[in-house]
């Protein structure tokens, strides 16, 4: 199971980047029914698992609590300073419903310091991988057009180096590759500070062939197996 080093550092929390069948997975997680939207929810730890509407989550009870992946951005956060974890499921759309600014607003009104969080993005989806059309690309440029004139660019015309080429994506006949990881980390620059932020190399598609890939799936077909990035207080 994949670990991040800024949130090892923290003596009073347990997390994981791992598949669903993992040894290590807590048995009893919190997870959401997601919705690839912006709702952010605060839970106490007694609630059951696969109910709630929602794509973030925090709490401060000791039951772990974890997001479901398959290619978009898994975000596990916790604090420094107070007994607080957080777990957010970011793919584009939740990006484009403001997912990133729902959730540190969210956190900031529960007395969470920005100062003392650490966020780490596991496995995701890279944009050697990731191809997608124009109409997905003008929705970012409509609702974060600021973000786009930046460089470099948060999209490419031409697939983009595979960091595995044996494992190169299959092309679907798409327009551009998206940067997924890139958009993400521009908004996440408006909340915090670079160096509280530790992202994964790995892509799912092609580097990570044990944790699940929907595209991958789509290329090649496979049994599912999603991936679950968990966080929990040891306190």
């Amino acid at each position: 199971m994949l670990k991040a080093a800024n949130l090892s550092a923290l003596p009073h929390i347990e997390h994981g980047f791992g598949h669903a069948n993992e040894p290590s997975k807590p048995p009893v997680l919190l997870y959401l029914d997601q919705q690839h939207a912006g709702q952010v929810v605060q839970v106490k730890g007694h609630e059951q698992a696969g109910l709630i509407q929602a794509d973030a989550l925090f709490t401060t009870s000791n039951r772990p609590i974890a997001v479901i992946t398959a290619d978009c951005l898994p975000i596990l956060i916790s604090s420094t300073e107070r007994p607080f974890v957080a777990a957010i499921h970011a793919g584009w759309q939740g990006l484009v419903a403001n997912i990133i600014n729902h959730s540190f607003a969210a956190f900031e009104a529960f007395g969470i310091p920005r100062h003392s969080l650490r966020v780490a993005i596991g496995p995701s989806i890279k944009k050697c991988c990731y191809e997608v059309s124009w109409p997905l690309l003008e929705r970012i440029e409509q609702v974060h057009g600021e973000l786009c004139t930046t460089a470099p660019a948060l999209w490419h015309k031409q697939q983009p180096i595979s960091r595995n080429p044996s494992k190169q994506a299959a092309v679907n006949g798409g327009e551009l590759w998206l940067d997924l990881e890139a958009y993400c980390r521009r908004l996440l620059s408006r909340e915090l500070d670079d160096q509280q932020i530790e992202v994964s190399e790995q892509c799912t598609y092609c580097s990570a062939q044990n944790l699940d890939s929907y595209r991958r799936r789509q290329h090649f077909p496979q049994a599912r197996a999603p991936q679950y990035s968990w966080i929990g207080l040891t306190l």
